[in-house]
């Protein structure tokens, strides 16, 4: 799924306004389970669902991040059904 920034990030040292988010696997969820906070959890499945680095991740906008959150848990929400 791809995301379009509201405000572009710079990734590797290059600006980035589009992130692309694969679909989580076990392997996500394994890694999420062992960290206590939700803003850690949130933390690390966009770092890995968009493959950037977790600075990349702390670089980006409040209202982006809100919303990626919200895709990654549509991704579970969509499981549940």
């Amino acid at each position: 799924m791809k995301y379009k920034l509201k405000y572009e990030i710079e990734v590797d040292g290059k600006k980035v306004d589009e992130l692309t988010l694969r679909r989580p696997t076990v392997s996500d969820i394994e890694q999420e389970s062992k960290l206590e906070t939700n803003v850690e959890k949130n933390m690390l499945y966009i770092s890995n669902l968009a493959e950037i680095s977790p600075d990349s991740v702390r670089k980006i906008d409040a209202v982006d991040y809100l919303a990626l959150v919200d895709i990654v848990n549509g991704c579970f929400e969509k499981a549940k059904k």
